[in-house]
């Protein structure tokens, strides 16, 4: 006869597995409404670069708005933050994510003061770009946070891509700024020339992590707006920019255009962004509806076997399937009853089954995650080494792996082997 802790045990499984599945909603919900918060502060930095360059004469309207908005996204943010984090004691949090949580409010709690220095033109375009950039970084480490915890194979994958996303976005938005302060300046020296070359570099990488990730229909509008006339033009003006090294650039109409066309091609970036998180947040409805489905059957089984005492049981003493004494090949031959206990050991493989599944592709996805960042890095370490161009270094690893006949993330793999041994010798 099958004791009750078997029959709770079996539910409790599902329930805990429910349990992380709105723990990992809420995740979703947390980086939507940071991507939101993100995306208004960097329409702050980028008004309040302006309008410290111009000498408080431009963007002054444009900027007091926009720290409304600013506001309004970080009280829906807290809120979100004190429901889901602060009220739920039973929730299943990460130490690393709240901590990161703290470390990114308390950057917020200080943005009153770098408003008044910049309204009372107290601090520099550079210094003020820094400080936003800095607090950006705070609000997207959370996005990486949410990703490395996730539990689920297809909301990583989204996590994944989100996160790419956003570095993109925010390498393009100081791509941006750095152009500013060249205009601002009236000349664009070798080393700001150089810093803009890699912002468009990492900004490439980035892309190519995202367009691999990313759903397919996203991965297609990301690379139908990098052809359209508006990043061709941007692309156009990237290559002037080379051209006034060392010399004077004062056209005002020049920075307006820089300003206009960055701006536009991050605003669609946020409109991917918009498009990902919904994805994310219905993912994450899904699964979780999935789940309280499933559970619901088990519990209409364990009902109707509850009502069954005499059936004889299969369990694992019985599987010959399952793990046991090492060396026996012995194939142990059992009957299958036709009973309600049969059909609550396999409730009992199917959850088993269903959790080595979702462990599995898991690893997958961040595996692959792993490999695009031992490439990236490779990749960067030879641009540096070498002085090569993204392109150009990435060539180098496939031409490198083709010749030993492995992968391009082995070589990667090598060569950072390699230049750690370098470093401890």
């Amino acid at each position: 006869m099958i004791s009750s802790d078997t029959f709770q045990f079996l539910l409790a499984a599902k329930r805990a597995e429910i349990k992380v599945l709105h723990q990992l909603a809420a995740n979703c919900q947390l980086v939507t409404f940071v991507s939101e918060l993100v995306h208004q502060l960097q329409r702050e930095r980028g008004m309040s670069n302006v309008y410290l360059a111009s000498g408080s004469e431009l963007f002054r309207a444009e900027r007091q708005a926009q720290l409304v908005h600013v506001t309004q996204q970080e009280q829906l943010l807290r809120q979100a933050l004190q429901q889901h984090y602060l009220h739920k004691p039973e929730a299943h949090n990460s130490s690393r994510l709240l901590s990161a949580v703290s470390m990114a409010l308390l950057g917020m709690d200080d943005l009153a003061e770098l408003r008044q220095q910049i309204s009372q033109q107290k601090i520099s375009a550079l210094a003020s770009t820094q400080a936003f950039s800095r607090l950006i970084h705070a609000w997207q480490t959370l996005v990486s946070e949410a990703a490395d915890i996730a539990s689920d194979a297809d909301i990583c994958r989204l996590l994944v891509a989100l996160q790419h996303l956003m570095q993109c976005k925010e390498l393009a938005g100081q791509e941006r700024a750095w152009g500013s302060i060249g205009f601002a300046k009236g000349s664009f020296s070798v080393d700001l020339i150089q810093r803009l070359t890699d912002l468009e570099l990492a900004q490439f990488q980035a892309a190519e992590q995202f367009v691999s990730a990313a759903p397919a229909a996203l991965a297609q509008s990301w690379i139908a707006q990098e052809n359209t006339q508006g990043s061709q033009d941007l692309a156009h003006l990237r290559g002037m920019l080379k051209q006034f090294t060392g010399h004077d650039c004062t056209v005002p109409a020049i920075a307006d255009i820089w300003y206009q066309l960055a701006t536009d091609r991050m605003d669609h970036m946020q409109q991917l962004q918009v498009q990902l998180t919904t994805q994310l947040q219905q993912q994450a409805q899904h699964k979780l509806a999935d789940a309280r489905q499933q559970l619901d059957l088990y519990q209409q089984k364990v009902t109707a076997r509850q009502q069954h005492n005499k059936a004889q049981i299969r369990s694992i003493l019985f599987d010959p399937s399952m793990p046991g004494l090492y060396g026996d090949a012995s194939a142990i031959q059992c009957r299958l009853e036709q009973t309600g206990y049969s059909s609550l050991y396999q409730l009992l493989n199917d959850q088993a089954a269903y959790i080595n599944r979702i462990q599995a592709e898991l690893a997958e996805v961040k595996a692959k995650a792993d490999e695009q960042h031992l490439l990236k890095r490779a990749k960067i370490w030879l641009m540096q080494q070498q002085k090569l161009t993204e392109p150009a270094a990435h060539k180098l690893l496939q031409q490198q792996a083709m010749n030993q006949n492995c992968t391009a993330v082995d070589i990667a793999r090598q060569l950072l082997q390699k230049t750690r041994q370098k470093v401890g010798d």
